[in-house]
C-alpha cells in the first residue's frame, strides 16, 4: 500500500510540476536539455526504486495488464559503448515489427502507456537536437534509446559498486526480477502498438551492460536473440577515450547530466565510469585518460565474447558501413524478421572506420588484432 500511495502521489505531483513550469523558451530547452520542471519530475521518479515499481503496478490497474505476449523472443543488442549500437538500434527501429524504448517513456519508463497519456500523448514534443555525445546523432521523443538498465538496477543494486560485477550469472537468477523483466517487455510492446506501431511484436533493446550478461540472458530468455556489434578495436578504443573526456567535462559543468546518467544506468564515461568487470580485467592497470586503458578494456570484453561467438549473432561495423543492406538483412534473417521493404543505408557512415595505432602499446595492439580476426572468422564459417 505504501509503494502504491507514494507512486500515485509522485506521478501526480511530478506531472503538475511539469505542466506548470513547462519548457522555457531558452537555448537550453531548444537543445533538448531538461527544464526545471522536467528535472523535478525526473528527481521524483528516481527518488526510490519503489516509485518505479509502484508506477508499473498502477499502470496495470488503471490501463490493464498487457494483452500481448512478447517476452518469449526478445532481441538484445549489445557491445561496449561507442561500438555502433545506437545506429544499429535506429536501423532496427525502422522495422514495423520491432518495439523499443523511446525517450518518450522517461522518466516513468516502467509505465510507458500511462505516463504517455498523463504527459500529453502526441501533443508532447521537443525539437530534434544533437545528443550530448556530440557525435552528430539527433534525437527527439520518438527516438529509441537504452533505458533497459534501469530495470536491472532496480533488482540487482549490489552489482554496481566500483565496477559493474556481472560475474557468476548463475547466482543472479531471481524469479521475481525475471517476471518483472518479462512483464515490462510486454508493456513496451503494447505501448508502441498504441502509439502508431500496430504491427509491433518483437521487443528490441540496446544495452551495453548486457555484453557481460550473455549467460544470464541465454538462461532467462532461451528463445531470445543476442546481437553483438563489433567495431575495429583501435577506432573503438579511441572513441571511448574521446567520450570519456567529453563526459568528464559535461559532468563538471552540469550536475543534472551526471545524475541523469547515473539514474538510467549509463556508467560508461566521465565521473560515473564503472567498468564491467570482465574476467582478467584489472581496472587500475592503466590510467583511464590513456589509450591503453580503453584498448585493454576492449580486449577483455571481446575475449569474453569469444566464448559465445557461435551462439550469438555478430555484426561488424565495417560491414554495416560498406554494405548496410545485405548486412542488415542477414542479421534480420537470423532473428526471424522480414526486412525486404526497408532501406538501411542512411543509418550508417558511408566511409570506412579510421584505423589508428598511435598511443597504443604494441602488445595490446597485437592481442586486439588477433581477437578481432578470430571474431571475424566466426562469421565466415
Amino acid at each position: 500500500d505504501y509503494i502504491v500511495i507514494v507512486s500515485v502521489v509522485a506521478i501526480l505531483i511530478g506531472e503538475i510540476i511539469r505542466r506548470r513550469m513547462g519548457r522555457k523558451a531558452s537555448d537550453k530547452a531548444a537543445q533538448g536539455q531538461y527544464s526545471a520542471g522536467d528535472q523535478s519530475v525526473h528527481i521524483i521518479a528516481f527518488s526510490s526504486p519503489a516509485v518505479l515499481k509502484g508506477a508499473s503496478w498502477i499502470e496495470d490497474r488503471v490501463i490493464g495488464r498487457p494483452t500481448v505476449s512478447a517476452s518469449d523472443r526478445p532481441i538484445f543488442i549489445t557491445s561496449l559503448a561507442r561500438g555502433g549500437t545506437t545506429a544499429f538500434l535506429n536501423a532496427m527501429h525502422e522495422l514495423p515489427q520491432v518495439a523499443t524504448h523511446l525517450y518518450r517513456d522517461m522518466p516513468f519508463m516502467t509505465a510507458p502507456t500511462l505516463w504517455n497519456r498523463l504527459a500529453g500523448g502526441e501533443k508532447r514534443a521537443v525539437d530534434r537536437h544533437e545528443r550530448a555525445h556530440g557525435d552528430g546523432l539527433e534525437i527527439d521523443l520518438d527516438t529509441p534509446e537504452a533505458f533497459e538498465e534501469i530495470t536491472w538496477k532496480m533488482y540487482w543494486p549490489q552489482k554496481y559498486h566500483s565496477g559493474i560485477d556481472l560475474r557468476r550469472p548463475e547466482h543472479d537468477r531471481m524469479p521475481k526480477a525475471e517476471h518483472f523483466l518479462r512483464h515490462h517487455i510486454d508493456k513496451v510492446v503494447q505501448a508502441r502498438r498504441g502509439q502508431g506501431r500496430p504491427e509491433a511484436q518483437r521487443y528490441c533493446s540496446k544495452n551495453n551492460a548486457n555484453i557481460g550478461r550473455i549467460p544470464f540472458l541465454q538462461a532467462a530468455f532461451p528463445e531470445g536473440k543476442i546481437i553483438i556489434v563489433v567495431r575495429q578495436p583501435t577506432s573503438h578504443a579511441s572513441s571511448l577515450l574521446r567520450q570519456h573526456k567529453n563526459f568528464l567535462k559535461l559532468h563538471a559543468e552540469d550536475a543534472f547530466v551526471q545524475k541523469y546518467m547515473r539514474d538510467i544506468g549509463h556508467f560508461e564515461f566521465g565521473r560515473l565510469h564503472k567498468p564491467i568487470l570482465f574476467p582478467g580485467f584489472v581496472p587500475d592497470l592503466y590510467d583511464t585518460m590513456s589509450e591503453d586503458y580503453w584498448l585493454n578494456y576492449w580486449i577483455k570484453a571481446f575475449e569474453h565474447v569469444l566464448q559465445f561467438k557461435t551462439e550469438c549473432s555478430l555484426v561488424f561495423q565495417d560491414d554495416l558501413r560498406a554494405n548496410p543492406q545485405d548486412t542488415m538483412r542477414r542479421i534480420c534473417g537470423g532473428v526471424d524478421i522480414n526486412s525486404k521493404a526497408e532501406k538501411f543505408s542512411g543509418f550508417f557512415h558511408g566511409h570506412p572506420d579510421k584505423i589508428v595505432s598511435e598511443g597504443f602499446s604494441p602488445e595490446l595492439l597485437r592481442d586486439a588484432e588477433n581477437i578481432y580476426a578470430e571474431l571475424k572468422s566466426a562469421t565466415e564459417i
